[in-house]
């Protein structure tokens, strides 16, 4: 009767040490931004968006987060960085 209890017992307690790993918590990474104009303004948005797809790739390496891959379609402007309205 015992050796039937003993693999019950291990096997409820590998499913109890899984069940304790919280989960990744979901972040968004909006594309960085500049508040230059011009041909150096779509420079510096160049070298935003190298920034942050660095950042994304670097914050995948965790099992904390788990980043949503960014969109140029998500883009700010500066003056929403700024001042925002958090209606996105």
């Amino acid at each position: 009767m015992k050796r039937l209890h003993l693999p019950i017992l291990l096997l409820g307690l590998a499913a109890s040490a899984h069940a304790q790993q919280p989960a990744a918590t979901v972040i968004a990474i909006p594309p960085l931004t500049s508040p230059d104009s011009g041909n150096k303004g779509n420079q510096m948005l160049a070298v935003g968006w190298d920034v942050t797809q660095a950042i994304e790739s670097d914050l995948r390496q965790t099992a904390e987060v788990m980043p949503l891959k960014p969109s140029r379609d998500d883009y700010y402007s500066y003056p929403e960085v700024t001042a925002p309205t958090f209606s996105k």
